[in-house]
């Protein structure tokens, strides 16, 4: 059991859950054809972290026979500004050899969404 549960000072739980490593960040849904890009809470700071995203990618797409629908959750990312160029260059160059499509989401966006398409139909 961890000690830490008997202390009084925050035990830093919101970072442990959502610490995960980046492999499984990444999963493929055969069935649909998406491809799903979990980085909500995930941070790039360095140009070392944008490559290992991009390779990650590379690892799992580069075995399709088809481009496959892409969906990224950016809830909660964070990214150093010094590697923003670094970042996007990477992206644009994945969506046109990889992906049939991407979308970027936020679960704020998909509330919304939601909502409003309940309040207008």
């Amino acid at each position: 059991m961890d000690v830490g549960i008997f202390d009084h000072k925050p035990m830093g739980l919101r970072a442990m859950l959502l610490r995960l490593r980046l492999g499984e960040r990444f999963s493929y849904d055969t069935e649909k054809n998406m491809f799903f890009i979990y980085l909500e809470g995930h941070k790039v700071v360095t140009a070392d972290d944008v490559e290992t995203i991009g390779a990650e990618v590379k690892r799992v797409l580069s075995r399709l026979a088809v481009r496959p629908h892409s969906i990224v959750n950016y809830d909660n990312f964070t990214i150093a500004l010094d590697v923003v160029s670094a970042y996007s260059d990477m992206v644009t160059g994945l969506v046109s050899r990889y992906y049939s499509e991407r979308q970027a989401v936020s679960s704020v966006a998909l509330t919304f969404r939601n909502r409003s398409r309940r309040m207008f139909s």
